[in-house]
């Protein structure tokens, strides 16, 4: 069960850790990090993600760890341009229906 309690300060709180103010900062940190490893599918470590994304896309390779750890949201061109290197699978998935 998760506890959310608002401190002074008026962040969140989740198990006496800092969390997000709103709890789908977290779902969308997590669906980028996941997506980040789709777009990059070679890529074998973190270490090595954050290297061919920071060259990829033109940020730095501490901003992709930061993505990585879910520490901070991406920009919407950054969003973007993974989606694109992700493919359409990841936007369209096969249902397997006809159509």
């Amino acid at each position: 069960m998760m506890v959310m309690a608002s401190s002074g300060s008026g962040a969140w709180e989740r198990h006496g850790e800092a969390c997000c103010r709103f709890p789908d900062e977290t779902a969308a940190r997590r669906w980028f990090r996941g997506l980040l490893w789709q777009a990059f599918p070679a890529a074998q470590t973190d270490h090595d993600l954050a290297r061919r994304a920071a060259a990829t896309l033109e940020v730095s390779e501490s901003r992709v760890r930061g993505w990585l750890r879910c520490e901070h949201d991406a920009k919407l061109r950054e969003v973007l341009r993974v989606l694109a290197l992700a493919g359409a699978s990841v936007v369209l998935p096969d249902d397997g229906g006809e159509g």
